[in-house]
C-alpha cells in the first residue's frame, strides 16, 4: 500500500482545500480518452455490421478488415484509458463521502437543512454510476479478437 498511498497524495486525489491542496477534480478530466476511444470503436463496429447490407456502401467491403483492426485497438484503448478514470472517480468519491462533500464548511453555511440530504443522495449517485461503469467494462466480448 506505500506505493498507492505514495501517488494517492502527490497527485492529491479528492483534497479540494483551497489554497494549498488540489482545488479541481481530477476524475473529469480523466474520462475523455475512454468515451472517445470506445464511441470509436462502437461507431466502427456498427459501420463494419451495415457496410455488406446496404448497397451504397458496398464499395467499402475491402475496407472490412482495417475496419475491424482499428475497432479492436479502439476497444483496447478504451479499456485501458478508462482505469485512471475509474481509480480517479473511486477515489473522489471516497473523499466526497469521508469528508461530507466538496467546501463542505461553505455549503453547510448557505444551506445548513439539505447538505446532508445533498451529499447522501450524490453519494448513492456516484456509486450506482461506478457500478454501471464496471458493469460495462465487464464486457469482455467488446476485447476478443474477432
Amino acid at each position: 500500500m506505500g506505493l498507492i498511498t505514495t501517488i494517492y497524495d502527490t497527485v492529491e486525489l479528492g483534497h479540494f482545500t483551497w489554497p494549498f491542496r488540489n482545488r479541481h477534480p481530477v476524475h473529469p478530466s480523466t474520462v475523455h480518452f475512454p468515451l472517445t476511444f470506445l464511441t470509436t470503436a462502437y461507431t466502427l463496429d456498427t459501420a463494419q455490421g451495415l457496410i455488406p447490407s446496404l448497397r451504397p456502401l458496398t464499395p467499402l467491403i475491402p475496407f472490412l478488415t482495417p475496419i475491424a483492426q482499428i475497432a479492436y485497438l479502439s476497444h483496447l484503448a478504451g479499456v485501458l484509458t478508462s482505469l485512471p478514470a475509474m481509480t480517479s472517480g473511486t477515489a473522489e468519491l471516497w473523499e466526497l463521502y469521508k469528508k461530507g462533500g466538496i467546501n463542505r464548511v461553505d455549503k453547510e453555511r448557505t444551506h445548513p437543512k439539505t447538505h446532508e440530504e445533498v451529499v447522501r443522495r450524490n453519494v448513492k449517485l456516484g456509486v450506482v454510476h461506478g457500478v454501471l461503469n464496471v458493469v460495462a467494462l465487464g464486457d469482455t466480448d467488446a476485447i476478443s479478437p474477432s
